[in-house]
């Protein structure tokens, strides 16, 4: 079941409308804008036009991607499948409140910009309930998608059953994209490394199941 086609065309990346549910996220994205240098996306909500990068939006049809093939492994369907597709597309929508100082920096981040950072999932789950869904998987997912099964994550250090299961097929799509990816702050891990890493904190950190079908994914492609 394909829900999203990533398309380059003019370094613009477009998405195909191949489901009712996914029509209106296909409506968001409108063109390209360069800023300070970098090439943006433009997207368009509730009547106003927002600049992603070009990165961000990359890493979200990914995580889309990622987590609708793993939600397939985990029996999901239908509108279930589409809720998780739609999360892990506008996952880090709440960067759009952060500033591109510090989403953009080369080197660590200061325990000040860390924790600025931290608040993106909350800034996000809050925008798309505002703007474009009230769907409580689609808000946990978004919210959710940083907490880690042992306390360590944020934005609340929730622990295993207190994290939505959305959420928890975001955060191992999150980490096998963004760590597979270049990033201005470090190298991108082999897919090979990669899942050696996250099967490593399954049961810890990632949810066992979850990882189980990100392998079979692996498997067959991904």
């Amino acid at each position: 079941m394909v829900l999203f086609t990533c398309k380059g065309g003019d370094n613009l990346l477009e998405v195909e409308r191949t489901n009712e549910y996914l029509m209106p996220l296909a409506d968001l994205i409108i063109g390209q804008v360069e800023v300070s240098g970098r090439k943006d996306i433009k997207i368009k909500i509730a009547g106003k036009s927002y600049a992603l990068s070009e990165c961000t939006i990359s890493h979200s049809m990914s995580v889309a991607r990622i987590s609708g093939k793993m939600g397939e492994k985990l029996m999901y369907k239908d509108t279930s499948l589409c809720d998780i597709v739609v999360a892990g597309f506008l996952h880090d929508i709440g960067k759009l409140f952060i500033s591109d100082k510090i989403i953009d920096k080369r080197g660590l981040l200061t325990e000040k910009e860390r924790e600025i950072v931290k608040q993106h999932s909350k800034f996000g789950a809050d925008f798309v309930k505002k703007h474009i869904t009230e769907n409580e998987d689609v808000l946990l997912g978004i919210l959710h998608h940083h907490e880690r099964l042992d306390g360590s994550g944020y934005p609340k250090g929730l622990k295993d059953s207190e994290i939505s299961r959305v959420g928890k097929i975001i955060a191992v799509a999150d980490v096998y994209d963004a760590l597979t990816q270049e990033r201005p702050y470090r190298n991108k891990s082999s897919k090979e490394d990669t899942i050696k890493y996250i099967n490593a904190h399954s049961g810890s950190k990632f949810d066992t199941e979850i990882v189980s079908a990100l392998i079979e994914c692996m498997k067959e492609g991904l």
